[in-house]
């Protein structure tokens, strides 16, 4: 029995090959559809840009062109994703879009599928996301068509500036600014050795963003947003109005990371970081007879911006009078009345009732020899009649250099839209449509007004610009930023909206005889209305 079994198997055996070999060419075959991908060399791109990568497929045997036969995949690889992790990009053919990768290197790959085969081939590549190049500059908020847009003049690796319209679409923020511009700020609001701020935003740099509507705050580096940015968000305590924006954000100090805002409401607020002060209730209200009585403050101040060390100034317009406050751990939690010069012989006006209405106050100064000054232009509230006041920037309480009616010398002052100061001569500008005009002032001492001088210094009427804004800028980092130019912006409504701005640095001559020299000229941007340095 067992041989037959064992004869039985071999037989079919037999039958099998013979049946397989007899099979052999009644098939078919063809070549697989296979898929070839370039080679994909190492990509760059900046924090917050668009990728774009157009890869180079090809198919053996496809010639069809239809490219929904196939499914497409990019990824990346990070410590997070695990061992066999990825992180899937786009499901594209092309990449073409925007990330919020952080700065680093990437191991990522390409993939394309046969959907009909299955088969699948793929190239692995190398991502550098690096960090904006929008990294230092001047950030300007311009008008464009009434609207607010923040534009900026980028320091490229080279020193020079390129100009970026629309900054925060060109690096896909969230932002989205609405209603007219306001502001732009940007100062160091904690030592740059805090690297999780106490209050507020996760930031120790502050970059203030504002319009009529809102005041925002973005990401320093990426100038990303979050909704928890709104200035609001920083102030606390509870009795914060819905509608509340800023007016004024100013550095009061170099010697300790502290600020001064004032918001649409006239009120004042401190911060101070170091004596451990948050943006809270506001500073401007009397206490007298045990009640407190607010009053609204000039969305102007009168300080040493960034160097100050005596404390800071304001209007009271309710009462039309100078109120003070103090700066670090002695920083009172409310603004005190400015008392009087005690020697009245040596007193040119009130600090405790001007009767006057504020139009401008700007800090000053003299480089050689060294003075600082606080330059003010009061109106009779009753009659178009002007005063120029000029105070000691360190010692107001006891020195007054200036006061004169300058109405009939100050030609336009009734039309003054914009003023600075000169922190090299100590001269005051003023701008009246397309004009600049500079007062300069000498003599002075105790009780005897120094006489102002009036003179034009810049006049764009030919070309029809309009002035829109001026500035002298006090670097925070002085030693690093030594320019001090004065900054004339205009825009030329004839050009189109939007890119029809300019700014000219003038340089100033040491002496206030001298004249201005147009040292560099900027324009591509909207209608410059407020501007700051992002400094590194």
């Amino acid at each position: 029995m067992y041989k037959i079994y064992i004869s039985g198997v071999v037989a079919i055996l037999l039958l099998s090959i013979i049946s397989c070999k007899k099979d052999i060419g009644n098939y078919t075959y063809h070549d697989v559809n296979q898929i070839k991908i370039a080679k994909i060399d190492t990509v760059a791109a900046y924090l917050g840009g668009v990728l774009k990568i157009n890869p180079v497929v090809s198919f053996t045997q496809d010639t069809s062109g239809d490219e929904s036969r196939y499914s497409y995949e990019w990824s990346y690889y990070t410590s997070a994703s695990g061992a066999n992790g990825h992180t899937v990009l786009d499901t594209t053919k092309n990449l073409n879009k925007a990330f919020s990768l952080p700065p680093a290197t990437y191991s990522c790959y390409y993939k394309v599928t046969d959907k009909h085969t299955g088969i699948m081939s793929y190239v692995t590549f190398g991502l550098v996301i690096q960090a904006t190049p929008y990294r230092e500059g001047w950030m300007l908020m311009t008008s464009v068509n009434g609207s607010a847009r923040l534009d900026m003049l980028y320091k490229q690796s080279d020193g020079t500036f390129a100009v970026v319209n629309n900054l925060l679409d060109s690096v896909h923020s969230d932002l989205h600014l609405a209603g007219k511009p306001k502001l732009v700020y940007c100062y160091q609001a904690y030592p740059q050795t805090v690297k999780t701020p106490v209050y507020g935003i996760p930031f120790a740099y502050e970059i203030y963003v504002g319009t009529d509507q809102s005041t925002e705050r973005v990401n320093p580096e990426t100038y990303g947003w979050d909704p928890s940015y709104n200035a609001k968000k920083e102030i606390f305590g509870s009795s914060v109005p819905s509608d509340l924006y800023l007016l004024a954000v100013k550095k009061a100090s170099s010697v300790t990371n502290n600020a001064i805002s004032i918001s649409n409401n006239m009120d004042v607020r401190y911060f101070d970081y170091t004596g451990q002060i948050r943006f809270g209730e506001i500073m401007n209200f009397d206490t007298a007879a045990g009640a407190k009585k607010r009053y609204a403050v000039a969305p102007i101040t009168g300080f040493a911006e960034g160097t100050g060390t005596n404390g800071f100034l304001f209007y009271d317009t309710d009462n039309r009078r100078f109120v003070e406050g103090k700066l670090g751990n002695t920083a009172s939690s409310i603004l005190v009345p400015l008392k009087d010069v005690t020697t009245v012989a040596n007193r040119l006006f009130s600090y405790t009732n001007t009767g006057m209405d504020m139009i401008s106050m700007a800090y000053g100064a003299v480089a050689t020899p060294a003075a600082k000054y606080i330059n003010i232009i009061l109106k009779n509230p009753t009659s178009p009649t002007y005063y120029y006041a000029v105070i000691d920037g360190l010692n107001y309480a006891t020195t007054q250099k200036v006061y004169k009616d300058i109405t009939s010398i100050a030609t336009d002052i009734d039309k003054a839209s914009c003023f600075t100061a000169s922190i090299v001569n100590g001269a005051f500008y003023y701008a009246a449509g397309s004009k600049v005009y500079q007062i300069t002032w000498s003599g002075g001492s105790a009780g005897v007004s120094g006489t102002p001088a009036v003179k034009l210094v810049v006049d764009k009427s030919s070309t029809g610009e309009v002035i829109t804004n001026l500035m002298v800028h006090q670097y925070a980092n002085a030693p690093k930023y030594t320019d001090k130019y004065l900054m004339v912006c205009s825009y030329d409504p004839a050009k189109p909206e939007g890119v029809n701005g300019k700014i000219e640095c003038f340089t100033e001559p040491a002496l206030i005889t001298g004249n201005l020299t147009l040292a560099t000229t900027y324009s591509g941007f909207g209608r410059v209305v407020s501007m700051d340095y992002r400094e590194r």
